[in-house]
């Protein structure tokens, strides 16, 4: 199962890929009325893992109804969102593995190098990465959050 978010009246959805196209959650949610149905980006991953036997279930519901046209959306159509709009802490870990540090041109720490990024650093898919004016050096990788 994929998972996206994507733009819909200025908030993120969450969405299900699938072959016949996006499907929005909570219009398919709000059609066929499922109780106990996480279908908010934000409810979603506080739920964890415990939320993906009943998301499949209901994936395979909203596909076989007969309205599904209403909540199957054209991926092409859609401005994605971020993984995850809304993280509460990112904690990262600099120079992490070794050819990391040695293209740096920096030992191998001893210990975690541990630093922090904030809310407005998370990109979605296709969107620019400001880069500040002040900074004269950047680097090229990007992060993988988990």
């Amino acid at each position: 199962m994929i998972l996206l978010t994507f733009q819909h009246n200025e908030a993120y959805r969450l969405g299900v890929k699938t072959t016949q196209g996006i499907l929005d959650l909570a219009a398919a949610n709000q059609a066929l009325q499922v109780s106990g149905l996480t279908d908010t980006p934000a409810a979603f991953y506080a739920a964890g893992l415990a939320a993906l036997p009943a998301l499949e279930k209901f994936v395979d519901q909203a596909l076989c109804e007969e309205g599904r046209a209403a909540w199957l959306l054209d991926e092409g159509k859609l401005t994605l969102g971020p993984c995850l709009p809304q993280p509460g802490k990112i904690i990262c870990i600099g120079l992490n593995y070794r050819n990391h540090a040695r293209e740096s041109n920096m030992p191998f720490p001893p210990v975690p190098v541990l630093f922090a990024k904030f809310q407005n650093a998370i990109a979605a898919p296709g969107e620019p990465v400001p880069l500040p004016r002040a900074a004269r050096k950047y680097d090229y990788e990007a992060e993988l959050a988990v």
